[in-house]
């Protein structure tokens, strides 16, 4: 049954006043022509501001196969309600793109023909990840994986129909798709989506700070422009890390201002106490400054993979300082927030501090691989075991962090952007796997564990996890049956119980070596190198050494 909200779009024509943006780039280039006649033509940002002209809807036969599709039917309103205070909670946080105040009102009065069926459906897919047995059952489906593979169906069919006439819309409802991801041969994965919504807000000037006036309506624009654009930096940075690719973004061609926490509370002030109360979380103050401290991670983020991809080399120590300097500015917010006894603000609070220690161990493999490299030729410096520190401290914080997820059982609300985060130190784990001290070899090792406890957890809800878990997984049999090789072959006379690194299955070192790590076979060195590389760990076609299959359907 059609929901009478949606009938205007069944119309032959819909007519819209509201104004677009096409950015033609440079401010000298093609837009001089326009703004030249202007007394401050200078300071013009390179917009041309557009009406939407009169455009045809869809056909009949388009309408049949949305119809077919099941696009028109929304899930009962006491599920919709559900999933909409689930994306509040737990995804509107840390992506903040739409304006709380209008959308709730408008879902609120049922009207949403104002916030459009291609985006509603995009929010119910990104709530999905975050959903309870109960309101599975309620809606009918048996998993989150069977919940979120419908919901992406509809809203893909509907991208698929061009069926969104608003732009800012559109990039809205294609950022919420890149929640989606279902294999490794899947070509409209997260990346895919990212990339979709750059390319909009590019077409459209998002990524340039524009030349709106101040009144109110444009105050409310530029503010969500703003939230869009980093909202795809943000995730274009992450995921280009977590996955070994580069970033879509050249961040010094932009000058779009971060948003502020200010931004942040503009975008839900004036909400109704009722639907306050219904729909969004408490403390949303705190989540809004989590928030600007993720964003300004993210840039310290984007720094280092640039100076890597640029040179080819970690820096000096001073440019390490400087950097560590700058994300533990970040991390000490997130430490004078933990005092907040509220439930959700401590969850969210915990990511941003595991981003933050996932980011200093970005910030320090490079330097842990030239340490390696160095220790095998006995040229280390207390400089390379001092990083080495660093980087085992950090990653154990992250397993402190993962203990406080599990004892307040919140593992199953993680965001999915989690599992890139702890790769890093599940790598630091990995490379310890071989130390010679057998206290270090056993640590690293039941660190890893509770990574990979983690990860299982996160399976259930992200494909994602499903690869790492394999990745690490099998690089782990591999390695340790490789070392026993290793000893097999050298004739040690080590005990059963010693040979294989403790009854617990903590893998062994080498017993004469004068160096960690120094005497690791070559093959056990190609593995923990290719996991540690910064570029091809995530690369799951690159990564035949450890027999994953190139595709795997998770239901």
């Amino acid at each position: 049954m059609i929901h009478t909200s949606f009938s205007q779009y069944l119309h032959l024509t819909v007519l819209t006043e509201v104004i677009l943006t096409l950015n033609q780039g440079d401010p000298g280039g093609i837009t001089l022509v326009t703004d030249v006649s202007h007394s401050n033509w200078l300071d013009k940002s390179g917009h041309l501001f557009l009406r939407k002209l009169r455009r045809d809807s869809l056909g009949n036969d388009e309408l049949t196969y949305l119809h077919q599709k099941g696009v028109f039917s929304l899930p009962h309103k006491s599920v919709s309600d559900v999933l909409i205070r689930i994306y509040f909670h737990h995804v509107h946080p840390f992506f903040p793109i739409l304006n709380a105040k209008t959308f709730l009102a408008a879902y609120e009065d049922g009207a949403y023909d104002r916030i459009g069926i291609h985006l509603l459906w995009s929010v119910f897919l990104a709530a999905s990840l975050f959903v309870k047995e109960e309101t599975l059952r309620d809606a009918g489906f048996a998993s989150r994986k069977d919940m979120k593979r419908a919901m992406y169906q509809k809203a893909k069919a509907l991208y698929d129909m061009q069926y969104e006439k608003s732009k800012t819309t559109l990039i809205q409802a294609v950022l919420l798709m890149g929640f989606w991801y279902s294999d490794t041969q899947d070509r409209t994965g997260p990346l895919h989506w990212i990339g979709v919504a750059i390319s909009l807000c590019q077409s459209a000037g998002l990524h340039r700070k524009s030349s709106l006036g101040t009144n109110q309506h444009n105050t409310d624009t530029e503010i969500l422009w703003r939230q869009l654009w980093w909202a795809c930096v943000y995730r274009d940075a992450w995921y280009a890390v977590g996955q070994g690719k580069p970033m879509r973004i050249a961040i010094a061609d932009c000058n779009t201002e971060m948003p502020s926490v200010k931004d942040c509370e503009h975008m839900y002030d004036g909400v109704e106490e009722t639907l306050r109360a219904k729909y969004l979380p408490d403390h949303m103050d705190l989540l809004s400054q989590l928030w600007v401290d993720l964003l300004k991670l993210t840039v310290v983020l984007i720094q280092i993979t640039i100076t890597m991809q640029r040179d080819g080399n970690p820096g000096d120590s001073r440019a390490l300082e400087q950097k560590e300097e700058e994300i533990l500015a970040c991390r000490q917010n997130c430490i004078a927030l933990m005092n907040n006894t509220d439930r959700l603000a401590q969850i969210h609070v915990h990511h941003v501090e595991l981003y933050c220690n996932s980011t200093l161990l970005v910030l320090y493999r490079p330097h842990i691989l030239q340490a390696n490299a160095k220790r095998s030729r006995e040229i280390a410096t207390p400089f390379d075991s001092f990083i080495e520190q660093r980087a085992q401290t950090a990653a154990a914080r992250i397993n402190g962090i993962l203990a406080q997820l599990i004892a307040s059982d919140a593992v199953d609300v993680c965001q999915g952007i989690i599992c890139m985060a702890l790769i890093p130190p599940m790598q630091i784990h990995m490379l310890n796997h071989l130390s010679k001290d057998p206290l270090v070899r056993q640590l690293h090792h039941h660190q890893l564990e509770i990574c990979m406890v983690v990860m299982k957890e996160l399976k259930k809800t992200y494909f994602g996890a499903e690869i790492i878990y394999k990745i690490f997984e099998n690089a782990k049999a591999q390695i340790q049956s490789q070392a026993l090789t290793l000893e097999t072959h050298a004739g040690d006379t080590q005990s059963l119980a010693q040979g294989s690194g403790h009854i617990q299955g903590v893998m062994p070192g080498p017993s004469n070596t004068s160096n960690d790590h120094a005497d690791q076979p070559d093959d056990v060195s190609a593995v923990l190198q290719s996991l540690m590389r910064q570029h091809d760990y995530f690369d799951i076609e690159e990564l035949d050494f450890l027999n994953f299959p190139a595709t795997s359907e998770i239901e």
